[in-house]
């Protein structure tokens, strides 16, 4: 009898421990799944922590953890995209039958995003009516975006607008401040209609977030955001 005790408790404690790396690697590929259709990309990498893992099964974690390439939010498309919340309760039922993250509960969440500046000139140059040949430079103090320009389509103009991508609570935009036409006309254009173009609203960003801050690098653009 006590041996029969012994063995069985050797059984659920070599299942205890099965469990708590074999639930983690196979909820995590579920989650990613849920995370590939709220980024809009397949390239993402979940990782989940709770202790005893047999809690996840009710879908709860005390760190989700994603790291996705190429997302999709609105009508741009992130080089790089990272969240890490914490406290948190899926649901589970719709999280298994129609592959979404549904948040019952969660304490916070921390997104950072890479927006690269082929990106910024691909969606001005869909965005901007009559421009065209878009390119963009990042840099840590500056952002320069060039191209064609059509007027009354028949002239084309050279145009080159230099400022900064600033973020206030709605919205992520390029404020430009001087205006170059021609390679020869410079004007200062602070404050003016054509100073402003919108890259992001904040509010299409997923998991309720706000944007925080930003960041101009070599190349891209870096923007943080949470639920505080």
């Amino acid at each position: 009898m006590i041996r029969r005790l012994a063995l069985l408790l050797v059984v659920l404690g070599t299942l205890a421990a099965a469990a708590e790396f074999l639930l983690p690697a196979a909820l995590s590929e579920l989650v990613a799944r849920g995370m590939a259709r709220t980024l809009g990309t397949d390239k993402v990498a979940v990782t989940l922590e709770n202790r005893p893992a047999i809690f996840m099964l009710g879908g709860d974690f005390t760190r989700v953890t994603a790291a996705a390439r190429d997302a999709k939010v609105d009508r741009l498309v992130l080089s790089d995209a990272r969240v890490t919340m914490t406290g948190v309760k899926l649901d589970m039922e719709q999280l298994v039958a129609s592959r979404t993250i549904a948040l019952e509960r969660v304490k916070t969440v921390d997104l950072a995003v890479t927006l690269s500046q082929e990106e910024i000139a691909r969606y001005i140059a869909s965005s901007v009516k009559g421009i065209s040949n878009v390119a963009v430079t990042v840099t840590p103090s500056r952002v320069r975006a060039s191209g064609m320009l059509t007027i009354g389509g028949i002239a084309k103009v050279a145009v080159t607008l230099e400022g900064r991508i600033v973020a206030d609570q709605a919205a992520l935009k390029f404020v430009a401040d001087r205006l170059v036409l021609n390679n020869a006309f410079a004007r200062n254009i602070a404050g003016s209609v054509f100073s402003e173009v919108t890259l992001l609203e904040f509010a299409k960003l997923p998991f309720g977030v706000r944007g925080r801050d930003v960041a101009m690098e070599e190349g891209q653009v870096v923007i943080t955001a949470d639920n505080r």
